[in-house]
């Protein structure tokens, strides 16, 4: 992450959106990067958190490749 958003902050975003009845998300990419960002704070036993920046960077490449 970037540092402008804290991983708390990434994940309430992201739940906000998929918890949202209102809001349609049909692109299954964006779908399954949305629900992995409502993970981002997850602690883990082994490391700090569940997700790490590289899995950040894999996602947004993603995205930008399917696009």
């Amino acid at each position: 992450m970037s540092g402008e958003l804290d991983r708390s902050s990434a994940s309430e975003w992201a739940f906000a959106i998929i918890d949202d009845d209102h809001i349609r998300v049909s692109d299954q990419v964006v779908w399954k990067v949305l629900q992995c960002l409502g993970g981002a704070d997850l602690p883990i036993t082994d490391r700090e958190y569940l997700y790490e920046k590289e899995d950040f960077n894999c996602w947004l490449n993603e995205i930008d490749s399917h696009e």
